[in-house]
């Protein structure tokens, strides 16, 4: 779920974002199309589902550039990771694992929107456009 609302924040300002699942129907075709030139945000908790180590290891056979967040630099999924953000998380509530990440998540997207604001305002103008297709008001 961290990983398709950080594929949203990030699509909201940056052309070509995708959310990869191994799940998803189309997923080979995606995958086809990825190389050295693309970079890939993982994020990687326990218990570690292996939809996620599966493909980590198909993105690093690509060559695929793999940014990681994990709990722990003891995470099995670091030795296929180019680059790797540690973020301890502590449940004492089930839910309490989600909080950290979508605040770093957050903090990404405002990075990503300060880095090239234009390139952000344009992609923020038509998903604004999309929007008022898509949530209508049903009067």
């Amino acid at each position: 779920p961290v990983a398709l609302y950080a594929a949203y924040s990030f699509g909201k300002i940056r052309n070509s974002v995708e959310y990869l699942s191994l799940s998803s129907l189309d997923i080979l075709g995606r995958l086809q199309n990825l190389g050295p030139e693309d970079t890939a945000m993982v994020i990687g908790m326990p218990r570690y589902p292996k939809q996620t180590v599966d493909l980590m290891k198909i993105l690093s056979g690509k060559k695929v550039r793999i940014a990681l967040i994990t709990h722990s630099e003891f995470s099995p999924l670091i030795k296929d990771a180019d680059a790797a953000l540690t973020l301890p998380i502590s449940y004492h509530r089930f839910t309490d694992g989600l909080s950290p990440l979508i605040c770093l998540i957050n903090a990404f997207a405002l990075d990503l929107y300060n880095e090239n604001k234009n390139e952000a305002d344009k992609c923020l103008g038509f998903f604004e456009s999309l929007s008022k297709v898509v949530f209508t008001d049903p009067k």
